[in-house]
């Protein structure tokens, strides 16, 4: 019944989608972060400015900030996070 259960659950519960656009050299700290969040369910992407352009407009995120991480629920997305103490209390 276990399996079950998390399985509806998951149907009705959206995770949180931590996106972080960033190069090598920034990303790290917040992903460090985004990792450590207390979160019962969420999936962490990593997206580079410049590789991952076509999605990153596509999405409608600012590109233009990076490093920058967005906190997203569902079509909701939070305000750019610019640094990874502010993603921690997000």
């Amino acid at each position: 019944a276990a399996p079950f259960a998390l399985a509806a659950w998951r149907v009705v519960n959206l995770p949180d989608d931590i996106v972080i656009i960033a190069d090598e050299a920034t990303a790290m700290p917040f992903l460090r972060v985004a990792n450590a969040r207390s979160a019962s369910w969420q999936v962490v992407r990593v997206l580079h400015p410049q590789r991952d352009a076509d999605l990153i407009e596509a999405r409608g995120y600012p590109a233009s900030r990076a490093p920058v991480a967005l906190v997203c629920h569902g079509t909701t997305c939070s305000a750019p996070i610019v640094t990874p103490q502010d993603l921690a209390t997000a």
